[in-house]
């Protein structure tokens, strides 16, 4: 069944912030390695991904009409993404550690998310680049540039970014429908009480944005991991708790993190020390 993953050792470039506060912003920056990595908890992502499609494969990978009537050119551009030749977008889910989606213009037509953050991805395919960030908090001034941003996406690059939050286990699939047979409140996690008993994670997802322009399409990967706030340095940490502090209460709400806060801000008051 659905299993944690290792949180990744600390190294800088791992952590996502350089200052402590907490922005929605773009946040682009040059793409300045492949775009579909690979490290050392590969086996367990490829496992992981397994285990979703066994539960429900439809759950997981959405496909719009525009994707299966031209899938042989999108899937010759998902290849050359990943230097790899896959027969289909199945397989490359299942050989891949990152979660990606195809964007055609500003539209979803195909939506791999093996390890969504409370997210549902049937609620997103076929829906454009505004609808499918409705839930995210404070996200208005680049809503309304997103035509803009998705013709950049597309034009040039390609980028990264890097988005966070916190965690309470370091489970990767975190879909809002839990499995049959597992309690809604034990799948949602997110419930976290610095008594000694409880841990304290960063979610980070490392997101690189590849374009074709004569498609008129963007790849977007998601590779999701873990860092241990215990293992996260003073100086890191001290910018956690800025950008902590920093965020409004849509965001913390939205993050999960508002009913918490207090409690994570002391645990990390103590990892600091």
């Amino acid at each position: 069944m659905y299993a944690p993953v290792k949180p990744l050792d600390f190294k800088e470039e791992l952590f996502p912030l350089r200052k402590g506060k907490y922005e929605v912003s773009p946040g682009l920056s040059p793409l300045d390695s492949d775009v579909f990595l690979k490290d050392q908890n590969f086996n367990d992502y490829i496992e992981q991904k397994s285990i979703c499609f066994n539960e429900n494969k439809d759950k997981y990978l959405c496909l719009d009409e525009e994707f299966l009537s031209n899938e042989s050119v999108y899937q010759d551009f998902l290849n050359q993404c990943a230097s790899k030749d896959y027969s289909s977008i199945a397989q490359m889910t299942l050989n891949t550690q990152e979660d990606f989606a195809l964007m055609k213009g500003e539209k979803a037509i195909a939506i791999s998310l093996c390890f969504p953050n409370h997210w549902d991805p049937r609620e997103k395919i076929s829906q454009d680049f505004n609808h499918i960030h409705i839930p995210v908090a404070d996200f208005g001034q680049i809503a309304k540039n997103a035509t803009r941003l998705s013709r950049s996406l597309i034009e040039r690059g390609p980028f990264k970014r890097f988005a966070w939050g916190l965690s309470t286990d370091t489970r990767l699939n975190h879909h809002p429908e839990a499995p049959k047979g597992v309690s809604d409140e034990l799948w949602y996690g997110r419930s976290f009480k610095n008594d000694g008993n409880h841990k304290l994670y960063m979610r980070i997802e490392r997101q690189h944005m590849v374009g074709l322009a004569e498609e008129n399409i963007c790849l977007f990967t998601i590779r999701t991991y873990f860092l241990d706030v215990a293992q996260i340095p003073a100086r890191e940490l001290k910018l956690l708790k800025e950008a902590i502090v920093s965020m409004t209460d849509d965001t913390l709400t939205y993050k999960g993190i508002k009913k918490n806060l207090d409690d994570v801000i002391s645990y990390i008051d103590e990892m600091i020390g």
